[in-house]
């Protein structure tokens, strides 16, 4: 991480409505705060494509202190922020960063979560952001959110392979999402991110399992969370659609249920690896799942 100075306690915000910066498409210089390193990945991948520059941030922590530190002639012009980090969250981010004196407390953020649900729009509104996207936000919708804040499409779209993805009722994959990040990356680009994401499914169930049996339902649902975003992103439908249900029931949900889906996750788990592979959409030496560890 940056070696930069701390932030300062949030005060009041001003109330003053964020301008979208004026002008001709170009590239931007973005700030993502995003904890997730399979997000990540596919952020960086994206924003390239798209001809703009991004700094990372892995908590809310680290995205203020690199608003901090931006000399006023290197501002960012957008930031890309995600709500549910470690540490610092981005809802206090933004209001920290709404804080500070202009213009790096004008810059634009928009919300950027897997959660889609109303009280989220409305507490990142309360908190100062001025958009907010759905994970997984593929490359027609992060074109679409930039443009409004000056970075129009400064490379032209690709179009979609002849060759898509055939449709499947029963498959484990949200193919359409498929097809989409395998036009805004690239086949090895995606089969590396797909392989090293679904390479840690077994240290992914088994921190689900030690959440649950010391009974700590907050970080069941932060862990839930945290996988749900990545494998909508990866267009692992099924994988995320349980994450997301294991998210939302966490706090209240009987034990036992909570072990049941936590079973049917990683059983789905391994139906999207095997899909994957036959699909061809892995690397080649990973073509071939691994076994689980035998039990210790």
């Amino acid at each position: 991480s940056l070696p930069l100075p701390s932030a300062s306690p949030p005060t009041v915000a001003s109330d003053e409505a964020v301008v979208p910066h004026a002008g001709h498409a170009r590239p931007l210089h973005v700030l993502v705060a995003e904890d997730h390193p399979v997000n990540r990945a596919y952020l960086e991948a994206v924003l390239e494509k798209l001809g703009h520059h991004a700094v990372f941030a892995v908590d809310g922590d680290g995205a203020v202190r690199a608003v901090e530190a931006q000399p006023e002639s290197a501002a960012f012009d957008v930031v890309l922020m995600d709500l549910h980090m470690p540490g610092m969250d981005g809802f206090t981010a933004a209001r920290t960063i709404r804080a500070m004196a202009p213009p790096r407390g004008r810059v634009p953020i928009v919300a950027l979560t897997a959660d889609a649900f109303q009280a989220s729009r409305h507490l990142a509104r309360e908190a100062g952001m001025d958009d907010f996207l759905t994970k997984p936000a593929h490359l027609p919708q992060l074109r679409e959110a930039l443009a409004r804040y000056g970075g129009g499409a400064v490379v032209p779209a690709s179009h979609k392979a002849a060759d898509a993805l055939p449709g499947d009722a029963e498959s484990a994959l949200d193919l359409a999402t498929v097809d989409d990040v395998l036009e805004a990356l690239s086949p090895p680009k995606y089969a590396a991110l797909l392989a090293g994401f679904l390479g840690e499914r077994f240290a992914q169930i088994a921190g689900l399992r030690q959440a649950l049996a010391a009974g700590a339902r907050a970080d069941l649902r932060s862990r839930a969370h945290a996988l749900k975003g990545a494998a909508l992103s990866l267009g692992l439908r099924d994988v995320g659609a349980l994450a997301g249900q294991l998210q939302s029931t966490a706090h209240d949900a009987p034990i036992a249920e909570l072990g049941a889906l936590v079973d049917r996750l990683e059983r789905r788990f391994e139906a999207s690896v095997t899909e994957c592979a036959q699909r061809a959409l892995l690397p080649a030496t990973a073509a071939t799942p691994p076994a689980a560890p035998a039990p210790a």
